[in-house]
């Protein structure tokens, strides 16, 4: 079921969204989320645009969901600038721990011509990033994690979760080990 957001969070979004995009207006949004518009105690799920016209379901109790909703394309603004002009040029994006998808729907909004690739390794995340991934044909979702070797590794989800030792093939056929003993070229052959 979505909801309205709370006043204070839209009342924050409406004037972030006047605001020049700049580190500053970004870090002073990330003190005001994270003390006076802290993440919502309870599931609070809202329909928004992103970055002007990215359609995303967030959740306010989420950290991320919170900030990209009341920052909207402030968040990593720097950074976001940077991805939009890249985007543009490219015929492939692979963003590599996408979470909720934003640098991959954002290079799929900039250039709907590009395929884009989004890894994401939390299973539940992967699923909320599939969700805002179906409005744009070209972003492919790999639940996947990328590594440098293959093996245990320490992994740390999202939303919160502690670190756990995870192996690769508890990741899905994309990460399982090959021959030459490392992850990240058994996705590189995968995606080609």
């Amino acid at each position: 079921m979505m909801n309205a957001a709370p006043f204070s969070k839209r009342c924050m979004r409406v004037v972030w969204r006047a605001l020049p995009r700049t580190r500053w207006s970004y870090n002073l949004g990330k003190l005001l989320t994270r003390t006076f518009l802290r993440p919502e105690s309870r599931s609070c799920q809202v329909e928004m645009r992103f970055a002007g016209g990215i359609p995303m379901s967030l959740d306010l109790a989420s950290f991320v969901g919170n900030d990209l909703y009341c920052f909207d394309d402030h968040y990593e603004s720097v950074t976001l600038q940077r991805w939009r002009a890249l985007a543009r040029e490219a015929s492939t994006v692979l963003d590599i721990g996408s979470h909720f998808g934003t640098f991959a729907l954002v290079a799929a909004h900039e250039n709907p011509s590009a395929r884009v690739i989004a890894v994401e390794a939390d299973k539940r995340i992967a699923a909320i990033l599939r969700k805002h991934a179906a409005h744009y044909p070209k972003i492919e979702v790999l639940h996947a994690a990328v590594t440098e070797k293959a093996g245990w590794h320490r992994f740390r989800g999202g939303g919160g979760q502690r670190w756990r030792r995870k192996r690769p093939d508890e990741w899905g056929r994309k990460c399982r080990r090959n021959p030459s003993g490392g992850s990240l070229r058994k996705i590189r052959r995968e995606i080609r």
